[in-house]
């Protein structure tokens, strides 16, 4: 059956086979602002060079869900940036590009799950002296201890104390040992998910307001669509496999679609990231946002609201799965050559995948 394609149609072509890829392509500036911020410039440059090599980057184009990648990464780097430095302003930007995300697809949900996450993890696991942690509960500050450190120069001793000064919460006393920024620790992350939600809802509000469009009627009605939908794939793909077959087979998709090497590497650093957290029993800022990854992954995996097609689904979450990867590239402490001939065999993977099944 031959078709005949409209002016319009084909501009249409070209446009999403130009703007798709392209979107994901930009989606190396947030990843690397956020590698940056998680462990260095070293972290950032191995990271970059992973997703332009990512199989599912390459595979799925062009297709509307790799441009989920570029606001997906912006809003999680814009939140960690909040979250770490205590910039409300930070998160309330992430909000607003995530509210303007779900006019796109309900899919976003999930990345507002993964913020409420990573927002409970660093609370329990940050360590003391990270910025934006809460350093005591609602005890009464512990009196002066009676051993004291060596004296330090003067200089230091005033740098110490401003910054001391600066943190301490109203009602503190320099006589106390409180040194927390933020008083009891529910405090901050109440705080976070309070302007996380403002920064989701003033938006749609105001696009409503402006438009006539009726945000929460079409939010329902697509949410009961989708919730019938995950009833009948479940139903569907359940006949031919079962629950506890998908979800193997889920992350299995997520191994091979994540680059072979890359999904080594990530392994890889889980170990490495496990021991370092018995041995010194502190979650560094990297581990924190790692951690509350991987808790988010198993629960959209285990939950069985998606049962099939990660591979193209869950595009927007595979460059968080790179930032360990490269972590690990770094720690391994490879020569460039090395490190270079691992990047070129993740790239041969993308290529194979996209020439074997060009037919799709």
């Amino acid at each position: 059956m031959n078709y005949t394609f409209t002016p319009a149609q084909k501009a249409g072509a070209w446009t999403a086979s130009i703007s798709l890829p392209l979107a994901f392509g930009l989606t190396l500036f947030p990843l690397y602002y956020l590698a940056h911020r998680l462990a260095g410039p070293l972290l950032a440059l191995w990271a970059v060079f992973l997703l332009a090599a990512l199989p599912s980057g390459i595979f799925f184009t062009p297709v509307l869900d790799q441009a989920y990648a570029l606001p997906t990464v912006l809003a999680v780097a814009l939140f960690w940036r909040g979250l770490t430095t205590r910039s409300l302003v930070a998160v309330a930007g992430a909000a607003v590009v995530l509210s303007a995300c779900l006019l796109m697809s309900l899919s976003f949900l999930a990345v507002v799950g993964f913020l409420i996450i990573l927002t409970a993890v660093h609370a329990l696991l940050a360590p003391p002296s990270q910025p934006g942690v809460w350093l005591t509960s609602l005890q009464e500050c512990s009196p002066p201890v009676a051993d004291q450190p060596a004296e330090k120069p003067k200089t230091e001793q005033l740098d110490a104390s401003l910054r001391v000064e600066s943190l301490r919460p109203k009602g503190c006393t320099p006589e106390c040992h409180c040194d927390c920024p933020s008083g009891p620790r529910w405090l901050w992350p109440l705080k976070v998910c309070g302007v996380l939600v403002l920064g989701l809802v003033i938006p749609l509000a105001l696009f409503q307001l402006l438009t006539g469009f009726d945000v929460p009627r079409v939010f329902l009605k697509l949410l009961s669509i989708a919730s019938q939908s995950v009833r009948d794939q479940y139903d569907r793909r359940v006949a031919v496999m079962t629950y506890s077959k998908w979800i193997w087979w889920n992350l299995a998709d997520v191994v091979v679609f994540v680059g072979l090497p890359a999904a080594l590497l990530y392994l890889k650093g889980w170990f490495r990231l496990a021991r370092q957290l018995l041995a010194t029993r502190a979650a560094p800022p990297e581990a924190i946002f790692h951690i509350a990854f991987l808790l988010t992954l198993l629960i959209l995996n285990f939950s069985g609201v998606t049962l099939g097609e990660v591979a193209r689904l869950w595009i927007m979450y595979m460059p968080f799965l790179l930032l360990l990867a490269a972590q690990e590239l770094v720690a391994l402490g490879l020569d460039r050559s090395a490190a270079f001939v691992l990047l070129a065999l993740q790239f041969a993977h993308a290529v194979v995948f996209k020439l074997s099944f060009s037919w799709i």
